[in-house]
């Protein structure tokens, strides 16, 4: 488990199985099958692709990948350029196309309440809700996420809601 997230499920797995044989004894290494084993290991280790599972749409792609120890996530960009967030090969929290709507998810309980001075958001997700209500310079926003790989991936969704909100003029906001 401490290996499988700087190797990957792959490369922990046949660290392990040769680690078993390094424990072996001298009897046992004169034996053709342990050899044999030995060389199927070296041949797995080449030839089997990665274990993580991602669906990947016809004419997308992989834009970010991290294998942890308890979860597998992914940024997977369609053929139009639509992001989503999966967790364990699961769209689970929002993609680049609904970055405004996340942004104001924040919002609403923002306003509602008459004095807003802290916000707690239980899991980041893409990041998007979280990052909006930070905005509000008199609020301190928490944001708890139990898998670091998903605050990683969620940089990726920041950064493009960054970019589009500047790069918007104020006639097409509404402003």
């Amino acid at each position: 488990m401490v290996l499988l997230p700087s190797l990957g499920a792959k490369f922990a797995m046949l660290l392990v199985a040769v680690g078993y044989l390094a424990l072996s004894t001298r009897r046992a290494w004169s034996a053709r099958t342990h050899w044999a084993t030995a060389g199927l290991i070296l041949l797995l280790a080449a030839w089997v692709p990665s274990l993580a599972i991602v669906d990947v749409p016809e004419g997308g792609r992989i834009v970010k990948l991290c294998e942890g120890a308890m979860a597998t996530v992914s940024v997977v960009e369609d053929e139009t350029g639509i992001a989503r967030l999966h967790i364990n090969n699961r769209q689970q929290e929002g993609s680049s196309a609904t970055l405004l709507a996340d942004a104001r998810q924040a919002l609403l309980p923002i306003l509602l309440h008459p004095s807003p001075r802290r916000a707690l958001f239980l899991g980041l997700g893409t990041g998007i809700t979280a990052f909006s209500a930070s905005e509000d310079p008199m609020l301190r926003v928490d944001a708890v996420e139990l898998l670091p790989d998903v605050i990683a991936a969620s940089e990726h969704f920041t950064r493009t809601f960054s970019w589009r909100r500047a790069h918007l003029s104020p006639a097409s906001t509404g402003r």
